[in-house]
């Protein structure tokens, strides 16, 4: 007993010297960023158009699915506003998709750029005439299906005055940050500008996520005219409308399950859907629970409870029902757990959602199985590239060592 409160005591030492490198490391930063001004190398006419604001990560090139975002931007006539924290070699060769091109020192994160990029969109008074506008960043993979469409979406004058995404719950509850739109009475709101020109650039994580993301949601909150003014593409209400119009949906669901269990969020699974069903129908007694190894479809699971009319007194048709409703149940709760982006990868790109967090495998959401699994819904001139992207940043837990390891398991890094 006396070993393990030392354990702890040395445990805590060794996390509140962590938490102190990166504070020391942040004030370096914040430091160097007052002697390196951004530098602006692209600036077009602004013609009151939509505009697109991304913070990039971008070294020597652009990567191919942010050309793709890029030139689909162009498409729909959006004024494209790229602040990157790294150095292009050759940025004039973007010049025909970028409208304003800056580079700054990387300090801050991305919303560090979203502060300097909507910084500069309050000077000029961008934002006075802008109808619509679409924060996002390089987190993602841009896949070319759908994109246009998601795009169109989210520019749509009867689009509500925010839109997001998809939503998070880990903490509390609030957008995801890497894709959010808004339109020209939030762009000129006081509290908005206000919370703009008061956020302070970090690169302590925690600190990112509570006074970024979640304060942005709260601001937002306050700013729109009606609480039905604020919602998230890919919500739960999406995701019913979407069964009701797939024929298929249940049919492909098992595949689109995550398998990595490195994670706490809730996940649904075959397994939970079969004894979810014998629980309710108090069969916990009945069948072996180790007879869902055989189980590799919904209708599978029909098949086995068939074999026990007696106690059921069903038919199959009746049986496949409920255990599609069981099925439905189970997703709705899982659904929502955690971020919805890293938790329903497989799911959301199969409903449509054209981006892709690039951390699925880093936050040790998604195992190998479930990557490989999404490379099949990828069109075939994406594959190669979005493999690179995810299997170049495994499990951080797995590859992480000492003292680092312990600041990743904290969400320090």
């Amino acid at each position: 007993m006396i070993t393990n409160y030392l354990k702890k005591i040395f445990f805590k030492i060794i996390l509140s010297k962590i938490i102190l490198y990166i504070y020391i490391s942040n004030f370096k930063k914040k430091i160097i960023c007052l002697f390196i001004k951004p530098q602006i190398l692209i600036e077009k006419k602004y013609k009151n158009q939509n505009i697109l604001l991304i913070g990039l990560f971008e070294k020597g090139i652009l990567r191919s699915d942010i050309i793709n975002l890029f030139q689909t931007a162009k498409k729909l006539n959006l004024f494209v506003v790229a602040i990157n924290t790294l150095r292009l070699k050759n940025v004039k060769e973007y010049s025909h998709l970028i409208d304003v091109y800056i580079e700054r020192y990387n300090f801050g994160r991305d919303f560090g750029s979203y502060k300097f990029g909507f910084e500069y969109l309050f000077r000029k008074s961008y934002t006075h005439t802008c109808p619509r506008l679409l924060m996002c960043n390089d987190s993602v993979f841009y896949s070319k299906k759908n994109l246009i469409s998601f795009l169109q979406n989210h520019f749509s004058p009867s689009s509500e005055e925010v839109l997001g995404t998809t939503e998070n719950h880990e903490i509390e509850h609030h957008l995801g940050s890497f894709c959010i739109s808004m339109n020209q009475n939030i762009l000129r709101h006081k509290k908005f500008i206000r919370f703009w020109k008061n956020y302070t650039n970090s690169e302590f994580r925690p600190k990112v996520i509570k006074e970024g993301e979640m304060k942005l949601t709260q601001v937002l909150k306050k700013c729109v005219s009606n609480p039905l003014q604020i919602r998230t593409i890919f919500d739960v209400t999406h995701l019913l409308n979407y069964i009701k119009q797939d024929s298929n949906f249940f049919k492909n669901l098992p595949d689109l399950y995550r398998s990595s269990e490195d994670v706490e969020w809730k996940r649904s699974s075959l397994k939970k859907v079969y004894e979810r069903f014998l629980y309710k129908y108090h069969f916990t007694n009945t069948i072996p629970r180790d007879q869902t190894t055989f189980i590799n479809n919904f209708y599978t699971i029909s098949r086995n409870l068939n074999d026990i009319p007696k106690n059921l007194n069903l038919d199959l048709k009746e049986i496949n029902q409920k255990v599609l409703e069981e099925a439905k149940i189970d997703l709705i709760d899982c659904f929502s757990s955690g971020s919805q982006i890293h938790q329903n990868g497989l799911l959301l790109y199969y409903m449509g959602l054209p981006i892709i967090k690039l951390d699925l495998l880093y936050r040790g959401v998604f195992s190998n199985q479930d990557v490989l699994q999404l490379l099949k819904l990828i069109t075939e001139d994406e594959k190669e590239t979005l493999s690179r992207l995810l299997f170049s940043k495994p499990f951080g837990s797995n590859v992480f060592v000492k003292m680092k390891r312990i600041a990743f398991m904290h969400g320090l890094i």
